[in-house]
């Protein structure tokens, strides 16, 4: 895990090195806000927050949790990503991004067994309840893709490499979507 994620900030600080194209647009703010949604395996999962700062850095936040009484679930996963631009134009961006997550759920039952009684009838006797809990962290790097609608709603598609502390790693997609609300009236 520590080799990995060495690995994504040195892939990083290689990719810092290319000549951004188009990132001191006056139009942007200085910072830039967004609040929306966002679902991948180190942005995390549920509600979103996103800062961009004078066009070229991001960090985005996400926070999420579900619970199901009936079945004694519950589960969230929070994350935090920080995203470079490469390039951006009027409507597009382009991005390296990496980030961390952890994935908490913990599930509860209870057991029982069946049992017959001396008259021939069958009844169930619950056993102690059984809880289990799975805490991973998850760690990645990859790219990213921005396109802006309506000259505020952002939409993000990301592919990356992660790998998760349950000894678990592939190459996926994530996304967020989100809402600029301090932008000047569209990019021009």
């Amino acid at each position: 895990m520590k080799r990995f994620s060495v690995l994504s900030v040195l892939v990083l600080i290689c990719f810092a090195g290319i000549a951004n194209a188009g990132l001191n647009d006056e139009n942007l703010p200085q910072f830039l806000q967004g609040f929306g949604f966002a679902a991948g395996h180190y942005s995390g999962v549920g509600m979103s927050y996103k800062l961009v700062y004078e066009g070229k850095y991001a960090a985005q936040v996400a926070v999420g949790f579900y619970s199901d009484p009936e079945w004694n679930d519950r589960w969230a996963m929070p994350g935090l990503e920080l995203q470079y631009f490469l390039s951006r134009e009027e409507r597009t961006a382009f991005y390296i991004s990496t980030g961390i997550s952890y994935e908490y759920y913990r599930s509860e039952w209870t057991p029982y067994r069946w049992e017959e009684d001396s008259s021939g009838d069958w009844y169930y006797i619950e056993e102690d309840p059984i809880v289990d809990i799975e805490k991973i962290w998850t760690t990645g790097f990859g790219f990213g893709f921005e396109l802006l609608f309506f000259d505020r709603i952002s939409y993000t598609m990301e592919s990356i490499l992660y790998y998760r502390s349950n000894n678990r790693g592939s190459i996926m997609l994530q996304g967020a979507l989100h809402y600029y609300f301090n932008m000047p009236n569209g990019l021009k």
